[in-house]
C-alpha cells in the first residue's frame, strides 16, 4: 500500500486528513476491541486487520495524528499507530502510551499493543543485555522490547542487584523465564533472585 489515499482506508474515505483520521483511529480501536472479545482461534483476522490499516498511516504526518489523538485523549492504540506515522519519534510514541494509562503486564490483551508498535524505530535485537542498552532504564520500552522478542529473548546478562529493577520489568522477566520448557543456571539463578526480590520483606521489631 502507498500512502493513505490509495490505501485500504483511504480508498474508502477519499481522503487522509481531518475527520477522515478520526475515522482510521475509531477502525483500530474497535478491531482491538472486537479482538479482546474473540474466540483465540479468532483473533487473528483481527490482528492481520489492524497491521493493514496501520500501514495506512505511512503518508499521515506524525504530528497530524498526534493533535488528534490528544484532542480526543491518549490512548494506547493512538500511541502504537503514532510509531507508523510518517516522521514518528519513539520517544512521543512511549509518552503517549504513558498518558493513556494503559499497562504493559504479562498476558496476550496486555502485549498485543506492544506486537503492533512499527519495528522501523526499534533496535532489532532479541539479546536481554542490547534491550536493556537500549531503553536507557525506562520501564515501558524495556517490557514493549521484551514482548517483542518473545519466545527468542536471549538472557545474556546478569543483574547485581534484581531488587533495583523496575517490578514491571522484573514481572516481564519472571514470566519469560517461567514460559521456557527448561533453563540454564544462570538462569534459574536469575529467577530465584527476582522472585526473592518482590517477596514481601519482613520487618524487624
Amino acid at each position: 500500500m502507498t500512502g493513505f489515499i490509495g490505501s485500504l482506508y483511504g480508498k474508502a474515505l477519499g481522503g487522509r486528513s481531518g475527520p477522515l483520521l478520526l475515522d482510521l483511529w475509531r477502525e483500530i480501536v474497535r478491531l482491538a476491541e472486537k479482538h479482546a472479545e474473540a474466540l483465540p482461534s479468532s483473533r487473528s483476522v483481527y490482528d492481520a486487520l489492524t497491521q493493514e490499516f496501520l500501514q495506512d498511516l505511512a503518508q499521515v504526518d506524525a504530528k497530524d495524528w498526534r493533535r488528534m489523538c490528544w484532542g480526543i485523549g491518549p490512548t494506547v492504540y493512538g500511541a502504537v499507530a503514532l510509531s507508523w506515522c510518517k516522521d514518528a519519534q519513539i520517544e512521543e510514541v512511549w509518552m503517549d502510551w504513558e498518558a493513556s494509562e494503559f499497562p504493559l503486564k504479562p498476558g496476550e490483551l496486555y502485549e498485543r499493543p506492544a506486537l503492533f508498535l512499527n519495528p522501523d524505530l526499534l533496535p532489532h535485537t532479541v539479546s536481554l543485555a542490547e534491550i536493556g542498552r537500549h531503553s536507557r532504564g525506562h520501564a515501558l520500552s524495556y517490557c514493549a522490547m521484551i514482548c517483542r522478542a518473545g519466545s527468542n529473548l536471549e538472557f545474556d546478562c546478569q543483574y547485581s542487584q534484581p531488587s533495583a529493577i523496575p517490578s514491571a520489568v522484573t514481572a516481564f522477566l519472571m514470566d519469560r523465564l517461567d514460559r521456557k520448557p527448561s533453563m540454564t543456571v544462570p538462569e534459574a539463578n536469575l529467577l530465584a533472585d527476582l522472585r526473592q526480590s518482590e517477596a514481601p520483606q519482613s520487618q524487624e521489631i
